[in-house]
């Protein structure tokens, strides 16, 4: 329970005091990709060493691609509200 308080609080302080107030309200998405598949690398690590081994690298190369798919939709909203 004091995790998920602290972790909540954080979240909070975070996305209110710097990525909304310097607009970068699309760096939520790449936080939240990066941490859903940390967690899930931490999981299948401790769940399945063997598939862990087997993939290896694909795990933060997800993380890498839905990152850049996040900026990219990202910068397409921001450029549809400036019109």
């Amino acid at each position: 329970m004091f995790v998920l308080t602290v972790a909540a609080l954080g979240t909070y302080l975070v996305n209110r005091h710097l990525l909304v107030a310097f607009e970068v309200d699309y760096l939520r998405i790449i936080v939240f990709i990066a941490a859903t598949v940390q967690f899930t690398e931490m999981f299948v690590r401790a769940a399945s060493p063997v598939l862990h081994r087997m993939l290896g690298i694909y795990l933060p190369l997800i993380t890498t691609n839905c990152a850049v798919l996040a900026v990219y939709c990202g910068c397409r909203r921001s450029s549809r509200r400036s019109r």
